[in-house]
């Protein structure tokens, strides 16, 4: 198939996802706006600054309401090229307007991050559960393209929707590259020992199992990013098992404040069960913090051993505070250490890199 020139795409994009500045979602799709930016396209954004579309976003049902207004505006709007291609790309893993006919030359592409609460159903919302029951399934069908955004996403998505597998690539998220910690600063380990973990709160992601590893090593404490629910859930939590002053808990930290976080911190912690990427821990490793994490998940793809401990679901209390001493020692080993963290950031594509691949995976259709 011919691929369509860039002067004949318009690319609409749904705004749901990025309207939450501290959310991953948010990096990736601001990330992949600034690369495609530097090509000379413009999104456009279906819903930014609409009335009706932000108060669409205050429904729990935002993921199926918000995308089909935004396919509406763009369907009607007059921007749209009568003559090339019009893409309509929607990053929330199911949010694309399946309601809608396939017409003219209107072209959809789905991204979808993950596919937990189809996995681990009593660990989400009933409403999330819902949602991906119902509305995964005819989000793929009506995509033309779905980009997932790694191996494990798309092989989750293989066994639980084979029939939709052709249409299926991985695009990996892009990798933004820091300043590594020196060697010689990462031999210097805080006294007591600093962890840190960000991540937004779910059921799944493990922030109880995080507290009784705290609870359990009187050395360590632990810096938490995540949102208000977050820290309502580790505030009660922490009181509850003593250990709420050996806590320090963020909400929605900044890029800069975040930087600062990472390079003060020994290892990272992820008790999370289930990971569609886990940006946050490729983010420690580039700055050279070594990673403590459960495999079986999206982690198990990039990290690689050396610079990260990886420990299995079963595992107790007891074998996280091992893995966590163990995790210390790694950067003595600082050759080994240094040449792991280059193996696991190799492969990972700048975002620049990422914006070259949608934009083919646009021209393509």
């Amino acid at each position: 198939m011919k691929k369509t020139s860039r002067e004949e795409l318009s690319i609409f994009w749904d705004y749901l996802g990025a309207h939450k500045p501290f959310s991953g979602l948010h990096t990736h799709i601001s990330s992949l706006e600034e690369a495609l930016l530097a090509r000379g396209l413009k999104p456009k954004f279906l819903g930014k600054n609409n009335f009706f579309y932000e108060k669409l976003l205050a429904l729990p049902l935002s993921k199926i309401t918000c995308p089909h207004y935004s396919s509406f505006l763009m369907r009607q709007g007059s921007c749209k090229k009568r003559n090339g291609k019009n893409i309509f790309h929607s990053f929330a893993n199911i949010n694309t307007d399946f309601l809608y006919p396939l017409r003219g030359n209107f072209y959809r592409v789905l991204t979808v991050h993950d596919v937990i609460p189809l996995l681990a159903k009593n660990k989400v919302s009933f409403l999330s559960y819902l949602q991906f029951k119902f509305c995964l399934k005819a989000s793929l069908e009506r995509a033309d393209r779905v980009i997932c955004v790694s191996p494990w996403t798309k092989k989750c998505l293989g066994k639980l929707y084979p029939e939709f597998s052709e249409k299926c690539e991985v695009v990996l998220n892009g990798y933004t590259k820091h300043k590594k910690i020196s060697p010689e600063l990462k031999l210097k380990r805080n006294t007591p020992v600093r962890l840190l973990s960000v991540s937004r709160y779910e059921p799944y992601k493990g922030f109880e199992k995080a507290l009784d590893i705290l609870k359990g090593n009187s050395s360590f404490h632990l810096t938490f990013v995540t949102n208000p629910s977050g820290i309502s859930f580790l505030t009660r939590l922490g009181k509850e098992k003593g250990v709420l002053h050996r806590l320090c808990l963020y909400k929605n930290l900044g890029a800069k404040d975040l930087e600062s976080e990472y390079k003060k911190s020994d290892v990272y912690l992820c008790t999370s069960e289930y990971e569609g990427y886990g940006l946050p821990a490729i983010d420690a490793i580039s700055y050279g913090i070594p990673v403590v994490y459960q495999e079986g998940h999206a982690l198990s793809d990039f990290l690689k051993e050396g610079s990260s401990y990886a420990l299995s679901p079963k595992a107790s209390v007891t074998e996280w505070i091992n893995g966590l001493t163990r995790a210390l020692e790694l950067p003595l080993q600082s050759n080994t250490f240094f040449r792991s963290i280059e193996q696991t950031l190799d492969p990972l594509p700048s975002w620049d890199e990422v914006g070259k691949k949608v934009l083919g995976i646009y021209q393509s259709l």
